[in-house]
């Protein structure tokens, strides 16, 4: 397949009507991850700012705030595509907090991700 002719949105209006359960509605609760993994990341980054238990603390205290980061940045990949709230400066707002230790824009995101990415998955050379 060369590329799409049409929009994702006319192959995604193909599929949906196939697929039971509720699979398109959003899912808000997912921004307690959110909060979560923003407060854990940053008391750790306190306790290891302030020696807190030391080196040995401090390298556990990395790992958490690694795992956290890469949670926040789950949250706003959903919340990107639309799978967690529908506002689009809602949508735009927390796909800056999540993307925030990346220092990647939610802009950024949906341009590489969204479009060049979701647009040619599986295509050699081009994803």
């Amino acid at each position: 397949m060369e590329g799409l002719s049409n929009p994702i949105s006319y192959y995604a209006g193909l599929v949906r009507p196939e697929l039971t359960g509720r699979p398109f509605t959003p899912a808000p609760s997912r921004l307690c991850w959110l909060a979560l993994h923003a407060a854990l990341a940053a008391a750790a980054t306190v306790a290891i700012v302030r020696g807190w238990g030391g080196w040995p603390i401090a390298l556990l205290l990395a790992l958490v705030i690694g795992n956290s980061f890469a949670v926040m940045a789950f949250v706003a990949h959903d919340t990107l595509h639309g799978s967690v709230v529908r506002q689009p400066l809602l949508r735009h707002c927390i796909g800056w907090l999540g993307f925030l230790p990346l220092t990647i824009s939610p802009t950024h995101w949906v341009a590489w991700h969204n479009k060049a990415h979701h647009g040619h998955t599986m295509r050699a050379g081009a994803d």
